[in-house]
Formats: structure tokens, sequence, C-alpha cells
């Protein structure tokens, strides 16, 4: 997939490749590995793919950035950022730019036709983080009158993704952590906890999301794209004022 939209590529697709970015400390000690260690398997983390909409920005990117700093350079590149012009955001109401917003800022991708507002938190693990989102469905609830938490049941899958002629238990993996539970009206609620791995000891990126049926949607995760902490919250829906303050209150 593309790492800037997510579009499906097809590797013989002439439109979209692979670009490879500068070396930073990370990548050369995976190449490193990747030279000495017998049977080592993994994705470099100074290459990703892009679609032909995106191809010629990265590989300009790559010229002079590593892989963290070209994703977080073409992700900005591709924002509307601050414009505080909400008639983008059409379910953003005027009043609520201020405190309800704390740190937080509305976000429209004009590419996409996306919206939502977006925060910046101190890099975290992501099952830190959950832990820390879990704690506030009891006011999140409140806040879409739904009334109170039910229990929620955990579960941890794992898929494994051949590639490059690797098979299990050599190839790389996703390990997927869902709590989930009903409302007292059948409203689903799905905590999930995806965390993408090269191999044991790397992995390649990770995210978090809450969804409470289609009242409600957070997705967190970290600008670069690497390892497993995430450092970014952004709320799709709803952006009513008690939703946002319970969310900027998790950056506080």
């Amino acid at each position: 997939m593309c790492e800037i939209c997510d579009a499906d590529l097809d590797p013989a697709d002439v439109n979209g490749g692979l670009v490879t970015f500068q070396p930073d400390d990370r990548s050369r000690d995976w190449r490193r590995r990747a030279a000495e260690e017998p049977g080592f398997v993994g994705h470099p983390p100074d290459t990703g793919w892009f679609c032909g909409a995106h191809i010629d920005a990265a590989r300009a990117a790559a010229r002079t950035l590593t892989f963290p700093e070209g994703m977080r350079r073409l992700r900005t590149d591709g924002e509307a950022s601050d414009a505080p012009a909400l008639d983008l955001q059409p379910d953003l109401e005027p009043d609520l730019v201020g405190v309800e917003l704390g740190s937080g800022r509305p976000v429209a991708s004009d590419p996409f036709g996306l919206q939502w507002v977006e925060w910046t938190v101190t890099s975290i693990d992501a099952h830190t983080f959950a832990a820390s989102l879990r704690s506030t469905l009891p006011a999140l609830m409140e806040a879409l009158g739904l009334g109170s938490t039910p229990a929620l049941e955990q579960r941890t899958d794992r898929r494994w993704n051949p590639m490059d002629g690797t098979q299990p238990p050599w190839c790389p993996f996703t390990d997927t952590t869902v709590d989930a539970g009903s409302a007292a009206d059948g409203t689903p609620i799905d905590l999930e906890v995806v965390l993408n791995h090269w191999n044991d000891d790397d992995v390649a990126n990770a995210s978090v999301s809450l969804a409470i049926g289609d009242r409600l949607w957070i997705s967190v995760y970290r600008a670069d794209g690497s390892g497993r902490d995430v450092d970014t919250i952004r709320l799709r829906r709803p952006t009513t004022g008690a939703v946002l303050a319970v969310v900027a209150g998790l950056v506080r």
C-alpha cells in the first residue's frame, strides 16, 4: 500500500514503486543485521511503497531526507493545516475552536476530502496509550448519550504475512488486540491496537483506534510511521464540544 494514501499497489505497476530514503541509525542497523544474520528477513526501514500520485514527491524528498523526515514532509504537504476556515469542516461547530480543542487543530485534507481534529502527544507505547483511551470510555459514553460503559472482552489475533519467499514463523506478522462490547442499545464498541512486526524484535509500525458504532471514530498512530509508539490523535467524528473536551483531556 502507498505510504501516503493507503492505495493498493501492484508491484508490477510502473506508475508506482519503492523509494529508498537517506540512511539513519535505524536503517543502518537493519542493513547490518540483514547482512550478518543468517535467515534474517524483513523490509528495510528506509524504504517505502508509493503510488503513481505520490512517487515523484517521495523521490524528491528521498534525495535529502531520511524516511521519518520524508514522511513528515509528505504528509504535511498533503494537508491544509491550521486554517480556521471551518467551512471545510461542516461538522465542526465554529465556537469550538477555543478551550474545547485545547492543543488540537482542525485539519482538512484536500486530495481526499477528509476532515478531522488532530492532537500531538508525547511519544508513547501503543498499548499504554490504548489503556489511557480505555479509561475515557465512561466519559465518552456519557458525552454520546449512550449510558454506562459495558464490560469489554479482549482477544488477540496474529496474522502471518508471507513475503519474499518466507513462511511462518519466519515471515512478518500482525498482532491485533481488540477490546469489544456493546452499549445498552446495542451500539458496538471496539478498541483496537495493531502492531505490524517485521520479526519478534522489530515492530514496523503501530496504531490504535476506537470506534463506537457510527457515532465516534478515533485513530492514533505515529506521524513518521515507524516503531511501536504513537504520537498523533485524530478525532474524525463527532466534533461536538463534549467529545472534544474528553479527547483533549488525553493530551493535558
